[in-house]
């Protein structure tokens, strides 16, 4: 996953999307710099965002 797309396609809102999922946002930068979201997770931020597939494509496939 490349956090640095991720980041800029949240808005760096960390809280927001730890809002949207039901987590800390230690629970999201763990994630983050971990392993990554689940399907139903990215839909989620996906909606919560307004990211389209494309955008969630890229960030999950690219590296930092």
């Amino acid at each position: 996953m490349n956090k640095a797309l991720f980041l800029e396609a949240v808005q760096g809102d960390l809280e927001g999307v730890g809002r949207a999922l039901g987590l800390s946002k230690q629970d999201v930068l763990d994630l983050v710099n971990d392993e990554g979201f689940c399907l139903p997770d990215w839909r989620a931020i996906q909606r919560t965002y307004g990211l389209t597939d494309s955008q969630v494509v890229e960030i999950q496939l690219s590296e930092d």
